[in-house]
């Protein structure tokens, strides 16, 4: 038996991250200690740094981070939405 080398590997899914808060999936994505991303068309949250054809929300530790994930504040009116 020959040992060639050793060490810790971290395996992780970002679009598991993503299922960690249900009513704000992107602020769970990019909040993660993982480095996962959020493509808001797509509602995806992924480990890749682009997203075909649309704006990507990337990970707090990179550059835009929680706050530009979409929010509502506050309503003007009913949240209900006739259909």
């Amino acid at each position: 038996h020959v040992t060639i080398t050793t060490g810790n590997m971290t395996f992780y899914d970002c679009r598991a991250a993503s299922q960690l808060n249900q009513s704000s999936q992107c602020l769970a994505c990019v909040s993660s200690v993982w480095r996962c991303n959020w493509c808001p068309l797509d509602e995806l949250c992924t480990h890749k740094h682009s997203c075909p054809n649309q704006h990507i929300i990337l990970n707090q530790r990179d550059i835009s981070g929680p706050t530009s994930c979409p929010m509502v504040f506050s309503l003007r009116s009913s949240a209900f939405v006739p259909m």
